[in-house]
């Protein structure tokens, strides 16, 4: 366990860990991270008493695999350990894995293909997913009849059409 700003923790963080917990529902993924020492400690806050210094950033790398366990598709952050790592900032802080593995000092099995490239924007959490199904996170039905456990009728399910909040 490494010591972690709450802002970040609960913010930018996250974004990625709810990423990472969304596209596992739906594909194989392969999840790697730590922290960035590079720079040196953010502080010796938890040293005397944990035994470790604050790391200054942290990385996180998600891979999606086909079945064979190819690699799809690639994401990564480092994500600063302080305030302004929050959930609205969590598209600053992509990286290319390349960026990952110098920052990192480890080596993250991709292809070159994925290895220099920087998406523009996190992997969404608003898809359109079955009813029951949304990364979960809420679903909000308008004018939806439920049945006997309050589950949206057949009626209304065909007649309405769900909306997944972008959280």
């Amino acid at each position: 366990i490494m010591p972690q700003t709450s802002t970040m923790n609960q913010g930018a963080w996250l974004r990625t860990e709810e990423i990472a917990e969304c596209y596992r529902e739906y594909s194989k993924v392969r999840v790697m991270g730590g922290p960035v020492w590079a720079g040196g400690a953010l502080n010796t806050y938890f040293l005397s008493s944990h035994g470790v210094s604050t790391p200054r950033s942290y990385w996180k790398v998600i891979l999606k695999l086909d079945s064979y366990g190819n690699v799809t598709d690639a994401i990564g952050w480092i994500v600063p350990n302080n305030t302004a790592a929050t959930k609205s900032n969590v598209n600053s802080y992509l990286k290319s894995i390349a960026e990952i593995e110098a920052a990192s000092g480890y080596s993250i099995p991709v292809s070159d293909s994925f290895r220099y490239m920087v998406p523009t924007t996190s992997w969404s959490l608003s898809m359109r997913m079955p009813l029951a199904r949304t990364c979960g996170w809420a679903i909000t039905w308008s004018r939806v009849k439920t049945g006997a456990h309050g589950t949206p009728s057949a009626s209304s399910r065909a007649s309405h059409s769900s909306v997944v909040h972008d959280i």
